[in-house]
């Protein structure tokens, strides 16, 4: 799951590896939900296949388990039950974060979380559970930007 999907870039490159069997997005602003939607629709019709150089059968069989939607994670109603979850968290405000933390020490099935926050972050944010840092990547963007990558993994047992 990636909360906070924007345009579907991490769900899509997951999906089109295979990595996953259930790829799924969520995005706050409708505009850019509405644009991975349509993006994601024309994948599945095979409009873009011959572009990217691909079968449509193919195409359309690594994106059966995939999803893109718009949503607020923070909501009542949002279950962030998942195995893994990623967020480019550094644009999120405190309220939200603060709002995420105790859902995702909730989520019984959640085992890894990718985040740009550290665990001591997520624990003062809220985040409950028996929870371990199990490494960090660092990642520079075409801008030239640095940034790392922190994965979160629950503890056996928890």
């Amino acid at each position: 799951m990636d909360v906070g999907s924007g345009y579907g870039k991490v769900v899509l490159h997951a999906a089109l590896a295979r990595a996953a069997g259930r790829c799924e997005g969520v995005e706050y602003v409708g505009s850019r939900a509405a644009k991975a939607a349509q993006l994601l629709a024309d994948l599945r019709s095979g409009a873009l296949a011959a572009r990217l150089g691909c079968e449509s059968a193919a195409l359309r069989a690594s994106l059966a388990g995939c999803a893109l939607r718009r949503g607020d994670a923070t909501a009542a109603g949002e279950r962030l039950d998942y195995s893994h979850v990623y967020m480019y968290d550094k644009v999120f405000a405190e309220a939200t974060l603060r709002a995420l933390a105790p859902k995702l020490g909730a989520a019984k099935r959640l085992r890894v979380l990718a985040s740009y926050r550290p665990l001591a972050a997520w624990r003062a944010l809220g985040l409950k559970g028996s929870w371990g840092a199990a490494g960090s990547l660092k990642m520079r963007t075409t801008g030239g930007q640095n940034f790392t990558c922190f994965l979160l993994a629950r503890l056996s047992g928890a």
